[in-house]
């Protein structure tokens, strides 16, 4: 009786192989078929694949459909264009839809080693708009719904890189090195989504200004989300950034097109270094080892709708009281340090920010450095009160932050600066209606980088501005070969 068994077992667990094998190769052209059907029929764009994959081994009882090398190029305003170019795509598809063969239902994603790039160009049109229109049905005749069924339980990027260009906004991020996974049942009304985040390197520039470089990115984050009635909550999570650790409640609802926010976030370690390793190129090696002294209070909101019309109120507050900073590695350390910043939004247009730094100062050695500024109606009618007073040695400045290897600077900064009004006055030229006055004096100003092509020298330089002129003195400038001196106003 017992050889029986062992017999009979043996022979189950063949055939069970022998289908593991088999069933593929069975299936493989239907399953391709209907990836190939579903690309064809809903994008508008050039689409290659160098090679198919199926397999049961690691999935059993499913099946996973592998692309290797997958490209999805633009075509019209974006031709030649890559959107994305995935090294592998995984996908792991359930048995029994396959077999009964109404629908594919899909059960797990996962993308490797991908590069996708997101365009907007000149003229505002996004390169990912590459979905064709659905047709209309006949009169009489029901729309068909779609072959394939999302089923997701599972999902992951991993070694990703993410580029965004928006040419009329002008702002650009990069994203290097992004891993991401998420699990959850989403067949379920509701369901528990987990997920986990890292990016190796982030870069973020708005209006021609550096806000991230290189930044670290981990985010681990627990939602719960009612999928029948599309509200999603955030429960467990926790953001660093660099040095910088954030942490989030409330939801995001969109029951209709228009997206109902209502979160609030807060930095739960007040120190200042948390915040000043978000300042490009603060963020080092030894940035652990970095000591800090004050406190430093960081929270923000944003509630409201957010469509095509409609934006969200939000707003944004820093605080740094009796604040210092050291690197392990220099000598010296920046004190003094006072912030206090907000920025925020009460109504439902972005021209209703308001930008209010009531005040900045900090104390390189015996250098102090002062600045306040308050921007208003950004969008129509930017109108700006800002000053800056300094007298800083900018040769010393590598004793108290690092500068990168290849950068040289040196050079005595001079500068006492008042302005208010609209800006729209000076392109009117009604100069004298906006409130212009201060004076800035530059002497053996010596700047070198590496992206640079030539080392910048000013001999001397003044300047006195007045509501209706900025008059330039003494200019001795040197770039490379060339000498050139001048005077005059501007």
């Amino acid at each position: 009786m017992k050889n029986k068994i062992l017999k009979i077992s043996g022979i189950a667990l063949l055939v069970l192989l022998l289908l593991i094998l088999a069933l593929p190769f069975l299936f493989k052209d239907k399953i391709y078929g209907k990836v190939q059907e579903e690309l064809n029929k809903s994008l508008s764009a050039t689409i290659q694949i160098e090679s198919f994959s199926l397999s049961m081994f690691s999935t059993f009882p499913n099946f996973k459909l592998g692309l290797t090398n997958l490209t999805i190029a633009g075509k019209d305003d974006f031709k030649g264009d890559t959107l994305i170019k995935a090294g592998q795509i995984d996908v792991v598809v359930d048995l029994m839809s396959v077999i009964k063969g109404d629908q594919v239902e899909i059960r797990k994603v996962n993308l490797e080693n991908a590069n996708i790039n997101l365009l907007v160009n000149a003229a505002g049109k996004a390169n990912w708009d590459i979905t064709k229109p659905t047709p209309k049905p006949e009169p009489g005749k029901e729309e068909q719904p779609s072959n394939l069924k999302i089923g997701l339980q599972k999902y992951s990027l991993i070694n990703c890189n993410i580029s965004y260009k928006d040419i009329p906004g002008a702002m650009e991020t990069v994203v290097k090195g992004l891993n991401h996974k998420g699990s959850g049942d989403f067949t379920a009304d509701r369901t528990q989504l987990s997920t986990e985040t890292s990016i190796a390197s982030l870069d973020y520039n708005y209006g021609g200004i550096s806000y991230l470089k290189k930044a670290k990115l981990n985010y681990a984050a627990d939602f719960d989300l009612d999928l029948k009635n599309s509200i999603y909550a955030f429960e467990k999570n926790e953001l660093t950034l660099n040095d910088l650790i954030l942490q989030f409640e409330g939801k995001i609802s969109m029951p209709k097109d228009d997206i109902g926010i209502d979160i609030k976030w807060n930095a739960p370690k007040n120190e200042v270094k948390n915040f000043i390793s978000l300042i490009p190129g603060a963020f080092t090696a030894d940035f652990k080892d970095v000591q800090s002294g004050g406190t430093l209070a960081l929270n923000g909101y944003v509630n409201g709708i957010l469509s095509d019309k409609l934006m969200p109120s939000f707003g944004v507050n820093v605080r740094i009281d009796k604040g210092s900073i050291r690197y392990p590695a220099l000598p010296k350390s920046v004190t003094g340090i006072q912030l206090d910043l907000s920025i925020v939004n009460k109504g439902s247009q972005a021209d209703q920010t308001v930008v209010e730094m009531r005040s900045l100062h900090a104390d390189f050695g015996s250098f102090p450095l002062d600045a306040k500024l308050m921007l208003t109606r950004p969008i129509s009618d930017p109108t700006i009160n800002f000053g800056l007073k300094t007298r800083i040695d900018l040769g010393a400045i590598d004793e108290f932050v690092p500068l990168d290897k290849a950068t040289k600077l040196s050079g005595l900064l001079n500068a006492d600066v008042n302005m208010a009004g609209r800006l729209a006055l000076l392109d009117a030229g009604k100069y004298e209606e906006f409130d212009a006055k201060g004076t800035i004096q530059l002497s053996n100003f010596d700047y070198a980088a590496a992206d640079l092509p030539q080392t910048v020298y000013i001999r001397n330089a003044s300047m006195e501005i007045t509501p209706r002129l900025m008059k330039l003195q003494n200019l001795s400038l040197k770039t490379g070969k060339s000498d050139i001196t001048a005077s005059g106003e501007v």
